[in-house]
This record gives structure tokens, sequence and C-alpha cells, in this order.
């Protein structure tokens, strides 16, 4: 080579001035010669590698295609020292050390002697803004589903962009220079003769096409297209290619389809209403009226279709009609609701007066149109429903109330009548017992005894019979209570009922509740006497409030879970009488009592672990 390896100072200002990247290495790698251009978009400093290997610049390079790391062997450079020639390849060039990056298209020309590799010239030409506006623009094609295409009307073939394929439903060999005849196999069957004809009629005259048909994807999935284009002419009038786009306008027309039949329902809804329901038009015209609607307009004729002010100064006087009409407007111009519960007004058609509910509100009309629903309530008609309704309910509680004094009078009957004979039993078999003494057999006065203490037990089931009956009613006085000391009166009057050893009964302090104390103490008096009653001796009985509920827990005998429910039933038992007294009533007041302070009770137990009854009560009950 000369001194210049370029050979002549010509060729080295040609190369020197050159707008790409020239770099020309020996086939071991060597850099002959590298451009200033070279230099600026890799940043280094050209002198100072020439004579060096290419790897000193090239090892903080990483290439990079389609966002995948290029392997080392693939490179333009490596393509080129085999003797590859190389044209416009497109990757980019990311610097690992300065971070710079930018998308060049690359190419080689290798220099043979005597049919050796003498050199290699490699060209990098900056690309990136160009780059990035075709992937801009093709970018927002492909996410506006559309896609462009141009048809060879000599040669009958079709050349399409990145999208064409996916958007048509086309294989991408058919997109890129296929047969213009595949496209019309994708066409739906029931459109294909309408759209033969439109392309042909545009392919005759030159003029633009604009139309929406369907094609068929090989699974079979229907999608709509919007194609518009134009054909271009030849000097002799006759089409050579067509240009044009084609848009995926599935969801459009989807969205179109489901739009019609929302108005369809909307319509039939509203129709077919029973309410009274009816709409106003964007022309300010009767567009819908509810079969609840009828009667209202039932003066006017004819009705849909008419001037909604017309109707309205139809059918009630001044100053309300021109009122409710600019009411209507207001809302069709501005959105803004109006909402009126109570109006009484006289009609203009019936000359008698009328109370409505009534409202308004913008809404779509089948017609794709913004208009204006009314949805009214005869007033009139549930005032006449509320007077029947609250004349039933009088009825009904003057009848609950004799019904009441009647069982208050029944109960207080059969009380007297049964306590008078239970007594004379009681005195009579106490008294025989007496005085025939030793006469009697043992036998015998077993049976005296157990004859007079069922008719003691008998007593007490009437007595609390007439307090089961008396508490549906009793006189109920809400107040805040200090829950503890009234359990703490209770507790006393149960500790006075002659235990021979009374549990200890432990009452947690500060507890607070709303209620009525007679009531409340009746309650928990029947809860306390009945752990007493079930506690072994010297067993505690403790009251307390725990997870928003109050409790009373004892050391008893327990039962099983099984019959919880029978708990609060009248006359419902789960001991034997003969080892624990009782008439089964004392719970089902309870319940009666708590469910009146509109709380709820319940137990928790186990067959020899104890029992524990929870109940709550509600935070302000009225009076």
């Amino acid at each position: 080579m000369s001194s210049d390896p370029l050979g002549s100072p010509l060729a080295r200002a040609a190369f020197e001035a050159a707008a790409e990247g020239l770099l020309v290495l020996e086939p071991d790698g060597l850099v002959v010669a590298m451009n200033a251009a070279f230099g600026t978009l890799y940043g280094i400093d050209p002198p100072g590698y020439v004579g060096c290997h290419y790897s000193q610049f090239a090892k903080g390079i990483e290439v990079r295609r389609f966002d995948v790391t290029v392997d080392e062997e693939s490179w333009v450079t490596l393509r080129a020292l085999r003797g590859e020639r190389v044209q416009g390849v497109i990757q980019s060039i990311h610097d690992r050390k300065s971070g710079r990056e930018f998308v060049a298209r690359c190419g080689a020309s290798p220099f043979f002697q005597e049919g050796r590799l003498a050199a290699t010239t490699i060209t990098v030409e900056d690309v990136t803004q160009t780059t990035r506006a075709q992937q801009s623009v093709q970018g927002a094609l492909s996410a506006a589903e559309v896609a462009t295409y141009r048809i060879d009307l000599v040669k009958g073939l079709v050349w399409g962009d990145d999208n064409f394929s996916r958007v048509y439903g086309l294989p991408e060999r058919d997109a890129q220079g296929g047969p213009r005849s595949n496209l019309y196999k994708q066409v739906h069957a029931d459109d294909l003769e309408r759209v033969s004809r439109a392309f042909e009629e545009a392919t005759r005259t030159g003029e633009p096409h604009e139309i929406e048909y369907r094609v068929v994807g090989p699974g079979g999935e229907v999608r709509w297209l919007l194609s518009r284009g134009r054909a271009e002419l030849d000097a002799n009038g006759l089409a050579v290619q067509r240009l044009g786009s084609v848009m995926d306008v599935t969801r459009q027309k989807r969205a179109e389809e489901a739009l019609r039949q929302s108005g369809e329902t909307f319509e039939s809804l509203v129709r077919n209403s029973p309410l009274g329901t009816y709409a106003v038009d964007a022309d300010f015209r009767l567009a819908l009226v509810s079969q609840g609607a009828q009667r209202v307009f039932e003066n006017v004729r004819p009705l849909i279709g008419r001037d909604f002010a017309e109707v309205l100064r139809t059918v009630w006087e001044e100053p309300f009609a021109s009122e409710a009409i600019a009411l209507f407007r207001r809302t069709l111009e501005t959105g803004e609701p109006y909402h009126a519960p109570r109006m009484v007004e006289t009609r203009h058609d019936l000359g008698k007066t009328e109370s409505y509910d009534w409202k308004i509100e913008r809404a779509a009309l089948p017609d794709g149109h913004l208009g204006v629903v009314c949805h009214f309530y005869d007033l009139s008609e549930r005032q006449r429903q509320e007077a029947e309704l609250q004349r039933r309910i009088d009825e009904s509680t003057q009848e609950l109330r004799r019904a009441n004094q009647d069982l208050d009078q029944f109960a207080s009957s059969v009380a007297h009548d049964l306590r008078s004979p239970l007594r004379g039993i009681v005195l009579t078999s106490r008294l025989l017992t007496e005085s025939a003494g030793e006469r009697l057999t043992e036998e015998e006065r077993t049976m005296l005894e157990r004859q007079a203490k069922g008719a003691i037990r008998l007593s007490g089931i009437v007595d609390d019979m007439l307090k089961f009956a008396r508490l549906a009613h009793a006189e109920f006085r809400s107040a805040p209570l200090d829950l503890t000391r009234v359990i703490e009166r209770a507790a006393r009057e149960v500790a006075d009922r002659g235990w021979a050893s009374p549990p200890v009964v432990v009452v947690q302090e500060g507890m607070r509740a709303q209620g009525d104390p007679n009531l409340l103490g009746y309650a928990l008096t029947n809860l306390l006497d009945n752990a007493c009653k079930f506690s072994p001796e010297g067993g505690t009985v403790t009251v307390g409030e725990e997870d928003g509920a109050y409790f009373v827990r004892d050391e008893g005998v327990g039962f099983d879970m099984r019959y919880a429910g029978k708990l609060f039933a009248p006359f419902e038992r789960l001991v034997d009488q003969r080892t624990f007294q009782g008439t089964g009533l004392g719970l089902a007041n309870v319940r009666r009592i708590v469910e009146r302070h509109g709380g709820r009770v319940w137990a928790e137990s186990a067959p020899g672990a104890g029992a524990t009854f929870r109940f709550t009560l509600a935070p302000d009950v009225p009076a």
C-alpha cells in the first residue's frame, strides 16, 4: 500500500467528508482508517485507533436487534471480516460506558485481491430519528387497528404494511405480494357481491371508495372492516393500482348494535311500565309515554310527537305550565336534574286539583340524542292508600287491645278459680296427715305429701302463667340504668330464698344499660335463680359483660347443646322435676323481656361443665 492506505488525497478527502461513519479493516481486524463521522457516532478519537484491533473500541459496545441482543458472531463487523457483503442491517448500538444509544443502518463492502480478502469497509448511518418516526406512525396505526395497502391492478398482487395481515386476517405471505383474489376469499359470503361491485365501480371511475363489510378469520371469527381508498389511473385512463386503508371497526359495530338493542329495551320498558314515566326528545317533543302515564295525557290527542310545551299548557293551568316548561328546557340544556317531592296544582283540562311527586333528568334516548325523562307518582292515590292502611292498622290495634284485655281477664279468672281449690287441696292434705297420725300407712302418707306438693307446683305454674301473659303488654319505661346495682338487688332477693348453702354471686362493677328497671330486674332474678338452683353447694355464679353482651355463668350440671332451642320455650325443661323444681316459664319470661328491649338471649353449655346465659340489649329502645 501507499503511505496513505486510502490511496490518494482525493480518496482521503472523500472518505473524511462522508456523512456516514466509515471504517476500513484489514482481514485480521486491524483498523486501517476511520473517518470523523464514525468517531462521532461511537464517541472515540479516530487517529488514536488506527493500527489497533477494532475490539479496542468494540469491547464496550452492545448490539441489539428487535430488543434482542445480537451474538458477536453475527455482528456486521465479523460478517465483513468473513468476506460477506452486507446491506442495510438495522440495529441498535449501545455504549455501555457512556450509556449512549443510537439506531444504525449498517453495511459492509469487502475488497478482494487475487481472490483473497484484502480489506473491508464498514458503513454506519445514524437513522434514529427516521426509525423512531416510522415506529411512531406504525404504532399509532396499530393501536387504531388501521392498516395500509397497495394493490397492483395489472399484476393482481397486493402489498400491505405490518398491520395489514393482522387487521385483514391474511397469512403473512398473502399480505406481501400475494394474489388479490385472496382478499375476496376472506369476505363474508353475504357481503361479497356488494364489496365486489363497489371495488369494480371505484376501479372503473377512479373515484374514492368507502365501504363497510365483514371478513371471516381462520378460526371462523367474524370482524367488521371499514375500507377506504382510490384507484390511480394511467395516461389512458386505465387503473394501474389502488392505494387505501382498512380499519377494524368491529368494536364500534358491536357498540352500535348494543346501543340499538339498549334503545329498544329502554323504549319497551317505558311503554309497558305501569309507573308514571314519559320522555321528551331533543326537539322538545313528547317521544315516549308509559301505560301508567296515559291517564295524565288522556285529553291530549295526538300525543306522541306533539310539542311538549303545548302538551303542558293543555294539561296544567298557568303559571305552573310555563314554570314546568322552563324546568324541562333547563334540564335538557344543562343536564341539571329537578325533583319536586310534593306538587299540588290544578288541572286545566279537568278543573280539579291533583298532587304528584315528580322528578326529571337528562338521558340518552333510543335515537341516540339526549332528552328528558320524567318519573312521577300520583300522591293522591298514595294518600288514599295510606289512609286505608292506617284505618286497617287502627282496627287491628283495637282488636289486639280487646284481645289482650280478654286475655288478662281470662288469666285473672283462671288464676282466681284455680288458687282456691289448690289451697284447699294443700290444706286438706296436711290436715289429714296431722289428724290421722299413726293410723296412716307410709304409702298413704307419701301420697298425701305428693298431692300437696303437686298442688303447690300447680299454683306456682298458674302464677307464672299470669306473669307470662302480662309481660306481653306490661308498661315499658326505658331509662339509663346502673345495671350492676340492679343485678345486686336481684342477687339479694335470690339469696333470701332459703338455700341450704347459697352460691356466691360475683357481679362486675360499672355495667350500664338502657331499659325498664322493673322488667330487667325480673329477668335477672329469673336468670340468677336458675343459676343458683343448678349450682353445687358453695359454687360461684358470675355476672358480667364481655364482647358487647351481658352474661350469667354458673358451675352447675350444664346441658346438651342439641336441646338448647327448647330452653326458652314455655313449659320446656331439660332436667328432672324431682331433682330441680320449676314451672318451665322462667326462661320464657326472660326471653320475652329481652326481646322487648330489642335484644336477644342465648345459652352455651356442655354436660357437667356449667352453663352461661348471654343477652344483649338495644342501646336505646323507645318507651
